[in-house]
């Protein structure tokens, strides 16, 4: 009986060993899996916060790119009027259009003799002088600089478009005269003829262009997303042109040329600017900030904008507390302004 017993047990052992797992395997099994997932998981966590924060940094160079482009093309076109100096233009029948408020009013749409000029910043849309109240208070980023360029589009228009069209154009006579009009309106009238087929004359879309920062990149203005906008005619009427969100901060500096050799003697901020004629290039520094918060981040950096506020017109930006999680970066870039820099 006792062996028996003896011979049942031993054969019981043997079968375990070769079925099944004791406690204490499985646990120690059940622990290895758990750290192992758990590294799996923080490398899994890992690469895709490193994918986000990279992703945020090419949204913000592309949105900083694109603002910068924008206003390379106008700074560029600045002061074209088709083969005629804007001394030479004059304003013909102008009738019909709609003008924005403010200091944006009809006047200050056909002010073709000022092709680009600029303001400091100021705490305030109120307290500017060429775009004063041109938007609502809760629209204008404190402290940001306003450009603004009047142009001919490059590309001529024929009489039939604008004869069906109520938007402004120029009428230019190469190396003559040029003449502001609304186009059902003033094709037919004094200036520089009839037609756009005589004495070398051609029509050009009439733009003017006012660059701020808006305080949202919304209608109404509500999310708190500060946006490079511009005010622009489009077709009879000025309207809002939202660009690129995303630009906490902009400052312009100019480049004089003083002794008409076409190149810049020197770079002031828009309050030191005595002659706007003088304007051969402008320098843009702005502050682009990711559309994302990322929490490991506190960005209590001082950045220096068109000199800094050692410098008549410049400041030192420090990010709001409530804005402090946010990447950021600073671009510059100088653009010259080709009609008036060409031999």
């Amino acid at each position: 009986m006792n062996y028996s017993s003896k011979n049942n047990c031993n054969h019981l052992i043997h079968l375990s060993k070769c079925v099944g797992f004791s406690l204490v395997e499985l646990m120690v099994s059940m622990a290895i899996s758990f750290v192992l997932l758990l590294a799996i998981t923080n490398v899994y966590l890992g690469s895709k916060e490193t994918y986000r924060v990279r992703e945020d940094f090419s949204k913000l160079q592309e949105l900083g790119r694109q603002g910068l482009e924008v206003l390379t093309r106008s700074i560029l076109m600045t002061d074209h009027w088709g083969g005629v100096p804007s001394s030479d233009i004059t304003v013909g029948t102008v009738t019909g259009i709609t003008a924005g408020s403010g200091a944006c009013d009809a006047a200050w749409i056909q002010n073709t003799n000022q092709p680009l000029i600029g303001e400091d910043g100021v705490s305030a849309v109120s307290g500017l002088t060429q775009f004063q109240n041109c938007v609502a208070t809760n629209e204008y980023v404190p402290n940001s600089d306003v450009l603004i360029i009047r142009y001919a589009d490059s590309q001529p228009v024929i009489d039939s478009v604008v004869n069906a069209s109520s938007g402004l154009f120029i009428r230019s006579e190469v190396e003559s005269r040029g003449q502001l009009f609304v186009g059902s309106s003033g094709t037919s009238g004094t200036g520089v003829g009839t037609s756009s087929t005589l004495n070398a004359t051609r029509n050009y879309q009439y733009r003017v262009e006012a660059y701020f920062l808006r305080n949202c990149s919304d209608v109404p203005c509500t999310d708190g997303i500060p946006t490079l906008s511009r005010l622009t005619m489009i077709d009879n009427a000025l309207q809002l042109e939202l660009i690129a969100d995303g630009v906490e901060q902009i400052q312009y500096q100019y480049g004089l040329d003083t002794d008409g050799d076409a190149v810049a003697d020197q770079f002031v901020n828009a309050g030191n600017v005595v002659n706007w004629n003088q304007v051969v290039a402008v320098n843009i520094d702005a502050i682009i900030r990711s559309a994302n918060q990322d929490h490991s981040v506190s960005d209590t950096a001082t950045y220096s904008l068109a000199g800094g506020s050692s410098v008549a017109g410049g400041i030192n930006f420090t990010p709001a507390s409530s804005v402090q999680t946010h990447h950021r970066k600073q671009l510059s870039k100088l653009i010259h302004v080709r009609n008036r820099v060409r031999s």
